[in-house]
């Protein structure tokens, strides 16, 4: 199978190769359209575990992108976190493209949304647009 990591167990899926960690989760025989089955609960051992192994991947995604730390906190991050664990295995990741087309569409209607809200309220509460700004010793900003 081309772009895909030898297994441990030899075993493939029409969604890629079984690794490491699959050792932690049982296979799924009726996922639905989505890519999702009915989990077994792990001992609390194995959850233990296989959260760490989670955890060691964000991290090793925030150093290899650059990604600051206090992204972890963001509601965008715990939506996006909840979602993925919503939708279970199989996910296929959006490209760049995705990203850069599509996606971005949806969210600048998004935004733009939360704004004419917010602008409709001007006509009663008013409205103030304050800027700051800075220069340093060199008169550059």
């Amino acid at each position: 199978m081309e772009g895909s990591c030898p297994s441990t167990s030899g075993e493939v899926s029409s969604r890629g190769v079984r690794g490491p960690i699959d050792q932690f989760f049982p296979s799924k025989g009726n996922d639905n359209e989505h890519g999702k089955g009915h989990n077994v609960p792990l001992s609390p051992t194995d959850a233990k575990e296989a959260s760490k192994l989670v955890t060691l991947d964000v991290g090793r995604f925030f150093f290899e992108s650059g990604i600051p730390f206090n992204v972890v906190v963001s509601s965008a991050f715990a939506n996006m976190c909840k979602s993925l664990g919503d939708y279970g295995r199989g996910y296929k990741v959006p490209s760049p493209h995705d990203l850069s087309t599509w996606v971005l569409k949806k969210e600048v209607e998004t935004t733009e949304k939360i704004v004419d809200d917010v602008k409709k309220t001007w006509k009663t509460t008013g409205v103030t647009l304050m800027l700051d700004g800075w220069i340093d010793t060199r008169g550059r900003n």
